[in-house]
C-alpha cells in the first residue's frame, strides 16, 4: 500500500440539529472514569485468581490481563483528551498513576503524541505519529496480501513484531519519563507498588508471571490490532474525514478483549474528541442519522470478526490489495 494522497483534510459537517442533540453528550463526571478502572482491576484479580484453580488457566490470565492493560491505555488516552473527570486533578491522577504508569506509558509524551500531533495532523506522512508508524514499520510498503499478512500479521501473533511496537510505544509514549529524574522515579515507584502487591497476593514471582509477561506478550498483540486496525489502509487512499478512521462493530466475544472504553468507536471519537467515552455509543446513535456517516460505518465489524457487518476489518485491508486504490470522497451534510 504505497499510494499517498497529501491532499488537503476534507473536514465533517454535522447538521446543526444534531449538534444540539450531541450538546449534553459533552458532561463530563467524576466517577465514570474511575468506575470503569474498577472494572479492569477487578477483571484482571479475576483472571490471576483462575490460575489459583488450575494452572492450565495462565495462558487464558496472560490473554485478559494483556487485555486490561490495553483497558489501562484506553483510559490514559481518554485522560489525556482531558475527559476521562470534570475535576483536572482527578482526570490526571487517573490516568497517570492508576492508568498510564502502569503500563509504562506517561501522561504528558501520550498528550503530546496523541492530542497534539495525531489528531492535529491526521493522515500527515510526516507529523502524525500514527502513520509514521505505518511507514517506519514497513507496514505502509507491503506490496500484497502475502506480505501483509505474513510480515506483519504473522510475525506480530508470533510476537517476532513486539520490539518494533514496543520502540513506538517507547518513542511516542514514555520518552519524557526516561528524560528525567522525577519521570523515572514515579515509573519506579508505581511498578515497585505493582511488585509488592503482586508477590504479596499471589507469590515472589506474581510481577513477572501476572504484569510483565502478559505486557510484552498479549498487550502488544493486542495494541498492534488496535492500532492498525483504527487507520491502516486508509491513510495515503483518504481525504475525506469520514474515510479515514474507522468505527469496529465486533462479536461479542471479540470486544470482551479489544474495546474496551470507546476503544471501538475510534471515528466517532475523531469528529467528538471532547466527548468523554461513555456517552460515545449514544453519540454514535445520533450521528448514524446523517446518510454520509451512516454510509462510512456500513461495512466494516470488527478486527476478525464481522459482527453484523459484511467485512471485517482485516478482509477490508486484504480487499485493498486487490486493485490499485482510488480516493474516495463523502459527501458532506450540511452546515
Amino acid at each position: 500500500m504505497r499510494e499517498q494522497n497529501t491532499g488537503v483534510l476534507r473536514k465533517f459537517r454535522i447538521d446543526a440539529v444534531l449538534k444540539a442533540d450531541l450538546d449534553p453528550l459533552y458532561r463530563k463526571n467524576n466517577w465514570r472514569g474511575l468506575l470503569g478502572w474498577m472494572g479492569d482491576l477487578a477483571t484482571i484479580a479475576g483472571a490471576i485468581w483462575m490460575t489459583r484453580l488450575t494452572p492450565y488457566a495462565y495462558p487464558l490470565t496472560v490473554l485478559i490481563v494483556g487485555s486490561r492493560q490495553r483497558a489501562l491505555a484506553s483510559l490514559l488516552h481518554e485522560a489525556a483528551h482531558l475527559t476521562l473527570a470534570r475535576n483536572g486533578r482527578l482526570n490526571r491522577f487517573i490516568g497517570e498513576y492508576l492508568s498510564g504508569l502502569p503500563v509504562f506509558q506517561d501522561f504528558e509524551s501520550y498528550r503530546q503524541s496523541h492530542v497534539m500531533s495525531h489528531h492535529r495532523f491526521l493522515g500527515d506522512p510526516t507529523r502524525d505519529p500514527d502513520y509514521i508508524y505505518y511507514i517506519d514499520s514497513g507496514l505502509q510498503r507491503a506490496e500484497d496480501r502475502f506480505e501483509f499478512c505474513f510480515g506483519h500479521v504473522l510475525r506480530t501473533l508470533m510476537l517476532l513484531n513486539v520490539f518494533s511496537y514496543a520502540n513506538y510505544l517507547v518513542r511516542h509514549r514514555v520518552a519524557s519519563l526516561l528524560k528525567s529524574r522525577r519521570g523515572a522515579i514515579k515509573l519506579i515507584l508505581v511498578h515497585a507498588f505493582l511488585f509488592a502487591v503482586l508477590g504479596i497476593a499471589t507469590n515472589p514471582a506474581g510481577y513477572l508471571l501476572f504484569w510483565l509477561i502478559p505486557y510484552l506478550t498479549s498487550f502488544q498483540v493486542i495494541g498492534w490490532l488496535s492500532e492498525v486496525s483504527e487507520h491502516f489502509g486508509l491513510f495515503g487512499r483518504e481525504t475525506d474525514e469520514l474515510l479515514m478512521t474507522r468505527n469496529r462493530f465486533p462479536s461479542w466475544w471479540e470486544r470482551w478483549f479489544i474495546g474496551m472504553h470507546g476503544d471501538n468507536l475510534h471515528l466517532t471519537h475523531h469528529l467528538l474528541a471532547a466527548i468523554p467515552y461513555w456517552n460515545l455509543p449514544a453519540a454514535h446513535r445520533i450521528l448514524m442519522r446523517d446518510e454520509h456517516y451512516a454510509r462510512a460505518n456500513a461495512r466494516t465489524g470488527g478486527i476478525v470478526s464481522r459482527g453484523s457487518h459484511p467485512l471485517s476489518v482485516m478482509e477490508q485491508i486484504l480487499e485493498g490489495y486487490k486493485a490499485p486504490a482510488t480516493p474516495s470522497h463523502a459527501p458532506q451534510s450540511n452546515s
